[in-house]
């Protein structure tokens, strides 16, 4: 089965124009395979499509592979383009009307419990006019990271709430009416809180100067008195919504993509992600480079690129060779691993020198501090790595 990861990389940089990276790498390894560099204002949806159509293209027809994207791949005009032609799995936005009804509809006690706090339920949809599978999933852990999220969130809108009801309560209005739609008008803006107990004060004001006369009209002021409480209908429909996502998917045979095949190639979508955080590390040391021409912008991506390239090629072998011999390497904790990051091993690295020893008309090199860890990782490597260190004292 072959498997790639479509994901766009969006900078914030503020001295040069934004732009983005549209990288696609595999499954196994999380190798880049394509990246493009194109403007920050442009739409990663359109991006997505126009790409996919790129690669229809150029690729053979492979009833196997699946590319897998966040939910900017998920258009009406994206999925009827591609759906003839390219096998897809991804993310439906909650944007979209069906999918939050769904989430909200749906039972948990009604799905099917996978274990480890997942529950799966699959049914058919037309979306598009391409007949797929949409698959919703309840995550128990994504939902305690929502509810969690929202607890925070609640917490500014209260704030946010309460200084604007202050500056409702410094309102004056010409009638009771007016006051009364004032507050109305706020509860229905706020979120998740709403105002209570309103009550419209009525003051008696007097205009011009000195005593009024007898036959003065009576003049009145009205304003509006209020507390603020949390909207618990609003926020109990939210949270019901929470922990549970929909992945859809054009490929209708379950024997050669079960539900569960759904569910775990979506969750490991996570490789074009692990490749953008290795780009934007600070260590990477891209934040200190200033540049103001396109094309200038275009050659470092190019070069960030070929580095994750370069990275993730060895971190795939190690680990290949991990596996194949049933060895470890400690971690950074000391306890043993067979997937380390390729940044853990250049650390393991750090110290070791070449010594050139200049004697006469003879130059002789030496390599310095290699411990048997870092020869046993050398050696699972393979000789040709060995042979790089092979003058060593």
């Amino acid at each position: 089965m072959g498997l790639f990861d479509l994901a766009i990389l969006k900078t914030k940089r503020s001295d040069l124009k934004q732009f983005m990276i549209s990288l696609m790498s595999s499954h196994d390894g999380d190798v880049p395979l394509l990246a493009k560099t194109i403007a920050g204002n442009s739409s990663d949806k359109i991006h997505f499509r126009e790409t996919l159509e790129a690669l229809k293209q150029q690729m053979e027809s492979d009833d196997s592979a699946y590319f897998i994207a966040d939910s900017a791949l998920y258009t009406n005009k994206t999925l009827t383009t591609l759906s003839s032609d390219m096998l897809w799995i991804t993310r439906v936005p909650e944007t979209l009307k069906q999918c939050r009804e769904l989430v909200e509809e749906v039972d948990i006690d009604q799905m099917q419990d996978l274990g480890d706090g997942y529950r799966i339920m699959e049914i058919g949809s037309w979306y598009g006019n391409v007949r797929q599978r949409w698959v919703v999933v309840f995550s128990e852990k994504a939902k305690e990271r929502e509810k969690k999220t929202v607890e925070r969130r609640l917490k500014k809108f209260r704030e946010d709430a309460i200084k604007q009801l202050n500056q409702l309560h410094a309102c004056k209005f010409a009638c009771e009416k007016d006051a009364y739609n004032a507050a109305h008008a706020l509860s229905k803006k706020l979120k998740l809180m709403k105002i209570s107990d309103i009550k419209i004060l009525k003051k008696c004001i007097k205009e011009g100067k000195g005593r009024p006369k007898k036959d003065a009209p009576t003049i009145y002021q009205y304003s509006v008195e209020a507390i603020i409480k949390q909207d618990d209908e609003a926020i109990n429909a939210l949270l019901i919504r929470k922990g549970k996502f929909v992945i859809a998917t054009n490929e209708l045979d379950q024997n050669k993509l079960s539900v569960q095949d759904i569910l775990s190639q979506y969750k490991e979508q996570q490789s074009v992600e692990r490749g953008f955080r290795f780009l934007k590390d600070p260590l990477f040391m891209t934040s200190s480079v200033f540049l103001k021409t396109e094309t200038r912008i275009v050659a470092l991506s190019m070069i960030m690129c070929l580095c994750l390239l370069v990275y993730t090629l060895a971190q795939r072998l190690l680990r290949n060779r991990l596996m194949a011999l049933g060895e470890t390497v400690p971690n950074q904790l000391g306890k043993p691993t067979k997937k380390p990051t390729m940044r853990w091993i250049f650390q393991i690295f750090e110290g070791v020198h070449v010594l050139i020893i200049h004697k006469d008309d003879n130059f002789q090199e030496l390599v310095l501090n290699l411990t048997n860890l870092r020869l046993k990782i050398l050696k699972i490597l393979g000789t040709s790595f060995e042979k790089i260190y092979e003058t060593a004292a």
